[in-house]
């Protein structure tokens, strides 16, 4: 396979989500539990999930920039936030709103373009594809993916978890080709299709703002999201048989 950008054979392990929150998960541990909606079983996840075939050293670090700023973002967003309008809003500071765009952007086209460990998902990018390659590659200002941050805590039974992440994946309730990602009480919506309906509301639009003002929601139950209790069934499942296994531990970082 070649580099998707430019065509150069020699290409390098191309991470989809930045190998640091993988760390950031494991903690102390070696590794963290991955699982899935699609599959039973949980694997032992150190190294994050890499494509070898999509970007050269070149176009990997090109990226590099946007990756280190939302690694730092989502790593200091709820130490340097605070709760605004009467708690309804988030404030933290987004002194590069542009690398913050970008990160987002990154994480979904790597998500999209890739072809390992698709599962049953869609994960298709579309007519957006082209536009996300030029925005990340080419440095084009012609097309700007708004973005909306939300403060979003999962409990279970009323404990956070913290050391949880879903991967970049198609959502709901904001039109055409909007993703979503969530890492670590920090979730990101991003609209490839910046015209479908209903729009983001302006006030929360990421895009250009410093401080960020994000969505401050009260605490979720994960039973209350969308695939996670299958995800958790799976969890206890064996991959080879599917037959109950053993309680794994909670880091986890879900698909």
């Amino acid at each position: 396979m070649a580099c998707l950008i430019c065509g150069d054979p020699h290409t390098v392990e191309s991470h989809i989500v930045p190998r640091a929150f993988y760390r950031d998960i494991a903690g102390d541990g070696q590794h963290g539990y991955e699982a899935s909606a699609y599959a039973p079983g949980v694997k032992y996840q150190a190294k994050g999930l890499f494509d070898k075939t999509i970007l050269c050293r070149l176009h990997e670090d090109r990226l590099n920039a946007c990756d280190a700023y939302g690694i730092e973002f989502v790593r200091t967003f709820h130490s340097n936030g605070r709760a605004i309008f009467q708690g309804n809003m988030w404030e933290v500071p987004n002194p590069r709103p542009d690398l913050l765009v970008r990160f987002i952007a990154a994480c979904i086209w790597r998500r999209g373009v890739s072809q390992v460990k698709r599962d049953h998902g869609n994960l298709a990018l579309g007519l957006a594809e082209p536009r996300l390659r030029s925005f990340l590659f080419e440095d084009s200002h012609s097309y700007d993916p708004p973005l909306i941050v939300a403060r979003k805590i999962i409990v279970s039974q009323g404990e956070p978890l913290h050391e949880l992440m879903f991967e970049p994946a198609k959502g709901y309730g904001f039109g055409d080709n909007t993703w979503s990602f969530h890492l670590f009480g920090v979730e990101f919506t991003m609209k490839l299709n910046p015209h479908s309906v209903p729009a983001f509301p302006a006030v929360a639009i990421a895009n250009k703002a410093n401080p960020l003002w994000a969505w401050n929601f009260e605490p979720i139950e994960i039973s209350k999201i969308e695939n996670a209790m299958s995800i958790a069934v799976n969890m206890f499942l064996d991959r080879e048989t599917g037959k109950p296994r053993n309680n794994p531990r909670k880091r986890q970082r879900n698909t």
